[in-house]
């Protein structure tokens, strides 16, 4: 009569752990704090397992409980360098959220540090940079706004949304031919810009109203040396 094998203790932790993250994949839809629980004890059983921290993080980033959401999707990276890619993609998305939140809550500076982070998981990604400009724009640091705009362009070459940028912050230090410029540039690329529409036709009812101030005092001017040379 042979043996019956036994199953070892790795084949019996792996089986519990496939079948709790088919309960974790049916918590997610419906009831993310629970999955974060079901996939804590998980942890426990197997503290090296890059999936586990992968859905944990995605667990809390249902929750919006970002910053957990981040420690995990790091730890997952860690245990898995190989799928870096991926995870640095998704923790570029939970650094901009959370840079989100922030700045709804007013809390800029640690924003801005957000969306840095951001940055240095995708580098090249416009719409972060947008987000940490307007943010630098907030804390009134201007010149870093201008310098970081400059780079954007350089690199991307083509954007809307940083053309419209600049152009907000040269009318502001009341640059109206360069602000003029850049709003008119960022309707070239995307004519559908509301905010550069609306700039442009800003600054063109400035132009419009110093022409007209300089006519009158022109006229004005023009009167009184009449009367003068009368007198």
């Amino acid at each position: 009569m042979s043996e019956i094998a036994l199953p070892t203790f790795t084949e019996i932790m792996e089986k519990k752990i496939g079948s709790m993250l088919q309960e974790v994949a049916e918590l997610l839809k419906n009831n993310p704090r629970g999955a974060v629980i079901k996939l804590t004890r998980a942890i426990a059983l197997q503290p090296n397992n890059a999936e586990l921290f992968r859905q944990r993080a995605e667990a809390y980033e249902a929750l919006s409980d970002y910053y957990p959401a981040i420690l995990n999707f790091r730890k997952a990276l860690l245990l898995r360098p190989g799928n870096k890619d991926t995870l640095t993609f998704k923790l570029a998305q939970v650094c901009c959220a959370y840079g989100e939140h922030l700045c709804e809550e007013k809390q800029h500076l640690q924003a801005l540090e957000m969306f840095k982070m951001a940055l240095e998981y995708q580098p090249h990604n416009g719409e972060y940079a947008l987000k940490r400009i307007m943010c630098l724009s907030v804390l009134k640091r201007y010149d870093e706004c201008i310098e970081m705009i400059k780079k954007q362009l350089e690199e991307e070459g083509t954007s809307s949304g940083l053309y419209t940028s600049r152009s907000v912050l040269h009318m502001m230090f009341g640059n109206n031919t360069q602000a003029f410029y850049d709003a008119c540039r960022a309707l070239e690329l995307d004519p559908s810009n509301f905010e550069a529409s609306h700039l442009k036709d800003e600054l063109k009812a400035k132009a419009e109203s110093f022409k007209n101030q300089a006519s009158l005092c022109t006229c004005t001017y023009t009167k009184c040396s009449e009367h003068d040379a009368v007198l």
